[in-house]
């Protein structure tokens, strides 16, 4: 894996995502009448793609009698995500600064549970085949895995909008955080205009204000990252098969209660 596959120049931000804990996802399963791992008892966990590795470490700190391994291919985020675990005294986690081949071929326990955060959609083919490898040879019969990734249909009416911001961003031999700026100026000069694709979806509006408001450094990485994808739900399903997985359900709660979700006519 080269340095420049699926990598932008900037960090990723740091943030905790609540929907890689052991216990929301054992709760997501448990709604299913499926029996997963017991997160009260000793089990191993491990996060792809961890970034600056906040999420890991406060899960580490959690469950402080489960082992805990995570890579990211960006040594910077492992340098801070190492710190950030000497300086609490954890001893029960490990990060690795390796791509996912490499990472592969570690010899690596079996895990009760592998998560996976956004970064399905930012890489290639041959990376997401290596993660499909890795979840075959490395989780446990009954184990879980969390992936997320860029929804279809969901992310249809903004994917024209995407490959514009990073067309326009390709012209240009500026610094990301600078094309950012330059992309989402002009692509708020065309909504202003009124561009038949933005009258066309006028949910559009709303979005790029969102976009506006948000770190430039998400931004790059979501609208600005080479190998950017979106999927299906049956084509990731489908990639997943390969590694003899099979579709529990949402991680987020609510999206479980049809009452919430669907009007009585559609339930």
């Amino acid at each position: 894996m080269s340095w420049t596959e699926g990598y932008v120049e900037v960090n990723y931000t740091s943030g905790f995502y609540g929907e890689l804990s052991p216990l929301k996802l054992g709760l997501a399963t448990l709604i299913k009448s499926i029996q997963p791992p017991d997160s009260s008892r000793e089990f191993t966990y491990c996060e792809l793609a961890c970034g600056q590795g906040l999420t890991t470490n406060i899960l580490a700190a959690t469950y402080p009698h489960a082992q805990f391994y995570a890579n990211d291919f960006n040594p910077s985020h492992i340098a801070t995500a190492r710190d950030l675990a000497a300086k609490a005294g954890m001893n029960n986690i490990l990060f690795f600064d390796d791509s996912f081949e490499e990472f592969l071929e570690r010899d690596l326990p079996q895990f009760d549970f592998i998560s996976l955060h956004g970064t399905y959609s930012w890489i290639s083919a041959k990376n997401r085949q290596a993660i499909v490898d890795f979840m075959r040879r490395n989780l446990k019969v009954g184990g879980l895995v969390y992936i997320s990734y860029n929804a279809l249909p969901g992310w249809s009416a903004a994917m024209p909008m995407q490959a514009l911001m990073l067309r326009h961003g390709q012209h240009s031999s500026e610094p990301i955080l600078t094309r950012i700026e330059q992309a989402l100026n002009f692509t708020g000069e065309l909504l202003e205009a009124n561009a038949s694709y933005f009258v066309q979806n006028p949910i559009l509006k709303s979005r790029y204000e969102r976009l506006k408001e948000q770190n430039r450094y998400y931004l790059a990485h979501e609208y600005f990252n080479q190998e950017w994808n979106s999927f299906y739900f049956d084509e990731v399903a489908k990639e997943l098969e390969d590694a003899k997985l099979k579709y529990v359900g949402s991680a987020h709660i609510n999206d479980h209660i049809d009452a919430v979700n669907l009007s009585p006519a559609a339930q």
